[in-house]
């Protein structure tokens, strides 16, 4: 049976790839969203809780930030991706990622407000990581993605750094 998701192409339910791929523009950058399978199939109903979190892509971003600042007030992680990232930019490239934020916040603020997403992938299989959402400052330069995990319906389940 062939499934169409909102941004992909067809799925052949009985015949999954490992992988689907595109690109989309999503607030002014272009972003990757990823498809992932470790079966040669798939119950539909898996693809319509997808399906349902793609058209919502602009909530799970922001209900994303809110996890994201969330953590920088209660945690290390986000402070610790920040500070990494402050120490591993050069000058000119942390001016370029932070072209577009209020200057007159603090620095840490101004790191914050300068993350981007820059690709969400699906895990329909999994139970509590199906929903991958990568935040950067640059893509091209850092080797590691600030990382918010959510289940299929949309809970809030982590964040965590990764490379």
């Amino acid at each position: 049976m062939n499934y169409q998701l909102p941004y992909f192409e067809a799925i052949d339910t009985d015949k999954l790839q490992v992988e689907y791929r595109t690109e989309i523009e999503f607030n002014g950058r272009m972003i990757l969203l990823d498809l992932n399978f470790t079966q040669k199939s798939i119950d539909p109903s898996k693809l319509e809780a997808i399906s349902l979190q793609l058209q919502k892509l602009k909530e799970i971003d922001a209900q994303n930030r809110i996890e994201i600042e969330a953590e920088t007030k209660d945690g290390f992680i986000v402070k610790d991706y920040i500070d990494d990232s402050l120490d591993m930019l050069e000058k000119e490239d942390l001016k370029d990622a932070m072209k577009n934020v209020d200057k007159t916040k603090s620095k840490k603020q101004q790191m914050f407000d300068a993350l981007y997403l820059n690709r969400v992938g699906f895990y329909p299989e999994e139970e509590k990581q199906c929903i991958i959402s990568d935040y950067t400052y640059n893509e091209d330069l850092l080797d590691e993605v600030l990382v918010v995990a959510r289940k299929a319906d949309g809970t809030f389940v982590s964040i965590q750094v990764e490379s």
